[in-house]
């Protein structure tokens, strides 16, 4: 597991490894939005990766915000119920496509 807290550690980390299983990302991260990195990580890794979306908004504004998106919000504080939930479900849905 790594854990990037802004946008140029994460495309730094992303060209130094492989693809992961799954990517939790949460929505604010300093000035930009999280989701916003999905391009340029997918581009370094050349495949798109199961996403799950964490944020401290308000989840309702987030998956109208996300509402064409696939990816699962979870609002923190998460419980490990969700969360394992989440994962599951976004890890399930890519072994099915």
């Amino acid at each position: 597991m790594t854990v990037c807290v802004n946008e140029s550690e994460c495309l730094r980390t992303a060209h130094c490894a492989d693809p992961p299983d799954l990517l939790i990302l949460d929505y604010r991260l300093g000035n930009f939005a999280g989701p916003d990195l999905l391009p340029g990580l997918q581009s370094i890794w050349g495949r798109s990766v199961p996403v799950v979306i964490v944020s401290g908004e308000h989840p309702t504004l987030l998956r109208k915000a996300l509402r064409e998106t696939p990816w699962p919000v979870l609002a923190k504080p998460i419980r490990p119920e969700e969360l394992r939930t989440g994962m599951l479900t976004m890890l399930s849905l890519t072994e099915d496509s």
